[in-house]
């Protein structure tokens, strides 16, 4: 409430155009975002914010029959929201607008930059020089979330993307190529606004213990990723990072599930039985095959120091809570999905609760021995 309410205030004072009804409308949003907390909390100020439109357009519908007595006559005060409606919808139209442009002005100085490479390429030696960030194409979509900003460069040179947060700390997709074309598994670290971020294994997820402190909901920042050889093991050199090698970096914004494009369902899909009899583990939950949304729950012994895992077959969430702490889980596409996790808890009995959100098949969380 703390980090999201200025900018959220913001916009119900834009709406409504009125300090009083601008405090109840984001005191509604907040209300609805603290009951279904278990369900939204990857993306609260996203929830908060459609609220916050939703609610003022019920107000609106409602009001153009029966406006409130505010010292204006009801032909008035309907023609003073439908005014700042007409100029909302202006205005997000024109933001697409200019969304079209700039994709469309990329492509065109993406296509120049091809072609004056390709007509100097027998004549001039190739050269490791960054290449400028692309734009998202519209709707495109990665893991729970909407890409928001590309980037690329080659190596020794850092990817910089610049892009302005609006719900709190990205995705960060990357993937390394080789110049020979082989994808390649050295590190990379990620800083926000020159603070580390996070290091991890290139195209590998973001770490859990992540530093987000450099980022500012609202304010630009610049994400800067720098690839950099894997650490020593036993001894041996570290292999070096390919002069030339291709980094790509996307950015993404979380989404509600239901709003994410999940895939069709094909005809089949693969049971998560044999996974579970291969793993040495115990299973703590699964799924209902009955009702793939019903919650479950297991009040269990924990080690203190221990793993779990996370089977499925299918996309959609599972917000987990051990006993308090949190988890997101899940995968996206109906390819068998196997994770690994530190338990977030030390040992003792702890209840764990798992939540099904939009899941479209079979999961299983196990603790392993």
């Amino acid at each position: 409430m703390r980090r999201a309410s200025p900018w959220l205030s913001r916009t119900a004072h834009l709406l409504t155009g009125d300090a009083a009804r601008a405090e109840e409308l984001l005191r509604t949003a907040l209300a609805r975002v603290r009951r279904v907390w278990w369900r939204v909390r990857r993306a609260p100020e996203l929830y908060a914010h459609q609220i916050l439109v939703k609610t003022y357009a019920a107000w609106w519908r409602r009001e153009r029959h029966s406006a409130p007595d505010m010292g204006l006559s009801q032909h008035e005060t309907v023609d003073v929201h439908v005014t700042r409606m007409a100029a909302v919808v202006d205005k997000a139209r024109v933001g697409r607008r200019r969304r079209a442009l700039a994709v469309a002005v990329c492509l065109l100085l993406a296509a120049t930059v091809v072609t004056m490479t390709t007509s100097h390429r027998g004549s001039e030696p190739a050269a490791a020089v960054p290449t400028p960030s692309s734009a998202p194409r519209e709707g495109e979509y990665r893991e729970g979330a909407r890409i928001v900003a590309k980037g690329m460069a080659l190596t020794p040179e850092p990817v910089a993307v610049r892009y302005r947060p609006r719900f709190g700390s990205p995705g960060v997709f990357t993937e390394c190529v080789a110049d020979d074309g082989r994808r390649s598994g050295f590190r990379v670290a990620v800083a926000v606004n020159g603070v580390p971020a996070f290091e991890t294994l290139c195209g590998g997820l973001v770490p859990e213990t992540a530093d987000w402190s450099g980022l500012v909901v609202g304010k630009e920042a610049v994400v800067t990723v720098t690839a950099f050889p894997e650490p020593p093991v036993a001894g041996a050199e570290p292999l070096p990072v390919p002069p030339g090698s291709e980094v790509r970096v996307s950015l993404g914004e979380p989404v509600l599930i239901d709003e994410y494009p999940l895939p069709p369902r094909p005809s089949r899909i693969a049971s998560v039985e044999n996974h579970v009899a291969s793993e040495d583990g115990e299973v703590l939950l699964r799924s209902d095959p009955a009702d793939p949304s019903r919650v479950q729950q297991v009040t269990a012994v924990l080690p203190e120091r221990g793993t779990y895992r996370f089977v499925t077959n299918a996309p959609g969430r599972v917000l987990v809570d051990f006993g308090g702490v949190a988890r997101t889980l899940g995968s996206w596409d109906y390819a068998d999905y196997v994770s690994v996790h530190e338990l977030p808890v030390t040992g003792g009995e702890v209840t764990i609760t798992a939540r099904p959100e939009n899941h479209q098949g079979d999961w299983a969380l196990l603790l392993m021995n």
